[in-house]
């Protein structure tokens, strides 16, 4: 099975969003709006909230190995031109 671009930034994106979710649900702070005093600090209050989350929160990816296999598959992906655009733009420069 090949992913398209689309499909490669959609899964990783998942779990990003995922994360960021969990985040804003167990940290009122990242829930709303962010005062601008605490933007010199906020990086340092999401890392602390992070290692909170990797040491007692839930794990995202559940099927480790599943996931594993569609990563690989998606590295393995990244080098290959896609056919379809190549032909494109072969035929474009063409006319």
């Amino acid at each position: 099975m090949l992913f398209t671009s689309f499909e490669q930034v959609t899964f990783v994106r998942w779990i990003v969003e995922q994360v960021n979710g969990k985040m804003k649900n167990k940290f009122s702070i990242f829930d709303s709006r962010v005062s601008a005093k605490y933007l010199p600090k906020l990086h340092k209050y999401w890392r602390i909230a992070a290692a909170l989350m990797n040491a007692f929160g839930n794990v995202v990816l559940r099927d480790e190995a599943k996931h594993e296999e569609i990563a690989q598959r998606i590295l393995h992906q990244l080098p290959q031109s896609n056919e379809l655009q190549v032909r494109l733009f072969f035929i474009l420069n063409i006319l």
